[in-house]
C-alpha cells in the first residue's frame, strides 16, 4: 500500500477489516481495501501532520487529529468531511493512539500534549467535558472499556491511569499503576 508522501503515523482497521486508515506526514488520511490493498479514496483537509486515526465500532465514522490541534470527523464510507473539533492553541497533540470512539459511539476521546483528555459528542462535535487526569506529561494512548464505563490512559510521565464514568460525570481514578508497577 503506497501513496503517502513521507511517514505514515497511525494506522486503524474498520472493526469488519473492510478498510484500512493510514495518515501521515503528508496531511492526508488513506482509504485501502482491507483484503486488496487497492486505496479507495484520499481524505484532505489537515493543515498539518496527522498523527492519530480511529474508526467508530460501527464503522461509519473516521476520527483524526493532526498537529494543528483539531480533530476531524469523516464519514467512513464516502470520505465525506463531517466535523472539525478545535482544540486551544496551548495543547499539543501528542501520542499515536490519542483518539478513540466510546464502545457505543456516542463519545469522541481526544488526548494531549498536557496531561488532559476531552471527551466530544462524536455526532454534534460538541465539547462535553474535559478530564484533567494529574498526568505531568503527553497522553500517548487511551481505551474505553468494552462497557464505555471506565477509560484507561497511559502518559510519558510512567504513569496509566483507570477512570470510571457514571453517565457523563467522572467519578474518581479507579486505579493508577506507576511505571513499573504490577497491578494486583
Amino acid at each position: 500500500m503506497t501513496g503517502h508522501a513521507g511517514e505514515v503515523n497511525a494506522v486503524a482497521f474498520s472493526p469488519d477489516g473492510s478498510r484500512l486508515a493510514a495518515v501521515g506526514n503528508d496531511q492526508t488520511v488513506r482509504l485501502w481495501a482491507g483484503t486488496t490493498g487497492e486505496q479507495l479514496r484520499t481524505l484532505t483537509g489537515h493543515t498539518s501532520e496527522v498523527n492519530a486515526v480511529a474508526f467508530r465500532l460501527d464503522g461509519g465514522r473516521l476520527a483524526t487529529i493532526d498537529d494543528d490541534h483539531s480533530v476531524r470527523v469523516w464519514d467512513s464510507a464516502t470520505g465525506e468531511h463531517l466535523l472539525v473539533l478545535e482544540c486551544d492553541g496551548s495543547v499539543a497533540w501528542g501520542g499515536k493512539n490519542a483518539v478513540i470512539f466510546s464502545p457505543d459511539g456516542t463519545w469522541l476521546a481526544t488526548g494531549d500534549g498536557e496531561g488532559r483528555v476531552r471527551i466530544w459528542d462524536s455526532e454534534t462535535g460538541e465539547r462535553l467535558f474535559d478530564l484533567d487526569l494529574d498526568h505531568s506529561g503527553e497522553v500517548r494512548t487511551l481505551t474505553f472499556s468494552p462497557d464505555g464505563r471506565q477509560l484507561a490512559t497511559a502518559c510519558d510521565d510512567g504513569t496509566t491511569r483507570v477512570w470510571d464514568f457514571d453517565g457523563d460525570k467522572l467519578l474518581w481514578l479507579a486505579a493508577q499503576f506507576p511505571d513499573g508497577a504490577a497491578a494486583s
